[in-house]
């Protein structure tokens, strides 16, 4: 249930903004080819503080607005936030689906957008590597697949724990969000040939922070740098 004190991350998002134009952009890019069926896209990031959950946020708040069905998932089960910024209850979400506690269905929480729903990250009651080790995550996206033209997932970072890695292969895609002038390249290049060595569908880096840090062109907060194949993201 939503608290009505707080303004929610819908209500201060706007389509026609430029954070709105370059998630539209990359929402573009990603639909670039032609597809069929259910698209499930793992945000993530190297490092903690790099704004991935508000990433992850602004891609499903831009799909929900192109009238594309889609579940938002808090998949960090070590720092959830995204039942924060959505005014939501933490419980009711993944953990509960995956104990049996929940049906599935249940767990989706309407917003604000008809086409958006979101999956909150759930009260943990064993630990997040187990978790994703025991293929809960797969069986809850095989459930939702099939009601959602869209799903997003994020996701813990790379670097400090493997939750990124065990879920990567079962997504379409993986999109990495970088820091720019504070996250030091070599991160970056570590946590993206981590990826690949997971043979991980990277397919593109989302920059945040870019105004002050690239040159003048790149004027918005977000940037989004697509990559055709793996191997050409892995590049720092």
């Amino acid at each position: 249930m939503a608290e009505e004190a707080k303004s929610t991350l819908v209500e201060r998002y706007q389509t026609d903004s430029p954070i709105g134009t370059e998630f539209l952009r990359l929402y573009h890019n990603l639909t670039h080819d032609s597809y069929s069926g259910s698209q499930t896209y793992l945000v993530t990031s190297a490092t903690v503080g790099e704004g991935k959950s508000t990433a992850s946020c602004y891609l499903a708040l831009t799909l929900a607005t192109v009238k594309k069905k889609t579940l938002l998932i808090d998949g960090d089960l070590r720092r959830p936030m995204i039942h924060k910024l959505f005014n939501l209850y933490l419980e009711d979400g993944v953990t509960e689906v995956a104990g049996g506690s929940l049906p599935q269905a249940r767990a989706y929480k309407e917003t604000s957008l008809p086409c958006l729903h979101v999956m909150t990250a759930g009260r943990l009651t064993q630990s997040p590597s187990s978790f994703y080790e025991d293929g809960h995550i797969r069986r809850i996206l095989e459930q939702a697949k099939p009601r959602f033209d869209f799903i997003v997932i994020d996701c813990a970072p790379v670097m400090p724990v493997v939750d990124p890695i065990v879920i990567a292969p079962e997504v379409s895609g993986v999109l990495v969000v970088v820091k720019a002038g504070e996250t030091h390249r070599d991160l970056v290049k570590q946590a993206t040939d981590a990826l690949a060595r997971a043979k991980a569908p990277v397919r593109g880096i989302v920059l945040n922070n870019v105004k002050g840090v690239l040159p003048y062109h790149y004027s918005h907060r977000y940037a989004y740098e697509y990559y055709h194949t793996s191997a050409s993201a892995a590049r720092p």
